[in-house]
């Protein structure tokens, strides 16, 4: 019983002991867009707690053609795939899905699988999506004789990003980076984050559908054919956050005192005032507010407003005093705390 819990735990709860790698897998490429009839290399690294009995590359979209929908099978067992791939392991921990001949039909998520003695890399995680465009890059080949510009002339300012929308950036909102330049033959381009690689393809752009404050940084685009390659000025993407506030309170009996906190994660930061329903002077200003020597006319609504450049928002809680303190509240877009309760109350 005790072996298998462990192994569950190992499969569950990865973590590197006595110096062995942790159960894991990652892919060179999150997409990749190429032109039907090249090949391609979709490559990741992995590595695992015990030893590889078993490993292979599979494309989710193919299960129909698997003898059971829910155990993937070796892409390379594949009729559609017959003869067009090759599986490469030049080191240790790297595998390298080549496939040759590409038509629009091998359009498709492509995944890294491996299991050990007691565990399997889960195949619902995703992995590299491929896309496959309609231009037949062998016949291109064959008709294109002469080539009249090449990289070696190309200079920065032929090689322009820009940023859609160009205004502030809100975190949650559709954002989309487009890379181009006047290269001939035309170029292929890939753009980065610092030095991660987000997407490579012909046409140059990267879309976030909901851009999130993790995506804060500086991205640059290379562009590339075959006479050279250059890269593009960085373009800093600096992005607002949506505010997550919360109220924070403690609490005591009747005479001593209660304390309330607002806090908020916005950006640009919030400045804060306090209130009382039904009373037109703010009662503090300031995330903290304190009411001393408690008492039932302190009972009521308050309600904290959080403001920036961007707009202002608030929560409102009910105090109640009845000889001993009784706290409860509602919150509008707030997550609520309660730090302590004394048993009395």
């Amino acid at each position: 019983v005790s072996l298998r819990l462990d192994s569950l735990l190992h499969m569950l709860f990865p973590r590197s002991v006595s110096g062995r790698s942790c159960n894991r897998v990652t892919y060179t490429d999150r997409r990749i867009c190429v032109s039907k009839g090249s090949s391609v290399d979709i490559s990741c690294t992995y590595n695992s707690y015990f030893g590889v009995e078993s490993k292979f590359w599979f494309s989710p979209e193919r299960n129909r053609s698997w003898q059971n929908p829910s155990e993937p099978e070796d892409l390379g067992k594949d009729s559609q795939y017959s003869g067009r791939v090759q599986v490469l392991e030049a080191e240790r921990g790297r595998s390298t899905l080549r496939i040759t001949d590409l038509t629009e039909r091998e359009s498709a998520d492509y995944r890294f699988k491996f299991k050990t003695q007691s565990f399997e890399w889960r195949s619902s995680l995703p992995g590299t999506t491929l896309t496959v465009t309609g231009t037949d890059q062998h016949k291109l080949t064959n008709t294109v004789t002469h080539f009249k510009i090449f990289f070696a002339s190309l200079s920065n300012k032929l090689l322009s990003v820009s940023v859609s929308p160009s205004g502030e950036i809100v975190e949650g909102s559709s954002v989309t980076l487009t890379c181009s330049s006047d290269a001939n033959p035309a170029a292929n381009y890939t753009w980065y984050k610092e030095n991660l690689k987000l997407f490579q393809g012909p046409e140059g752009v990267y879309h976030f559908t909901s851009i999130s404050s993790e995506d804060r940084g500086k991205y640059y685009c290379k562009s590339e054919n075959q006479y050279g390659q250059i890269n593009s000025t960085s373009l800093f993407i600096d992005v607002q956050c949506k505010s997550h506030e919360s109220v924070l309170f403690s609490m005591g009996s009747e005479g001593s005192s209660v304390t309330l906190t607002c806090s908020s994660d916005a950006n640009p930061a919030a400045n804060y005032t306090w209130y009382k329903e039904n009373e037109d002077s703010p009662k503090a200003s300031g995330q903290i507010f304190t009411i001393t020597d408690l008492r039932p006319e302190h009972s009521g609504n308050y309600y904290c407003e959080a403001q920036n450049t961007r707009g202002r928002r608030n929560s409102t809680l009910n105090l109640t005093v009845v000889g001993a303190v009784s706290l409860t509240a509602a919150a509008s877009g707030f997550v609520v705390f309660l730090l302590s309760v004394p048993g009395n109350v």
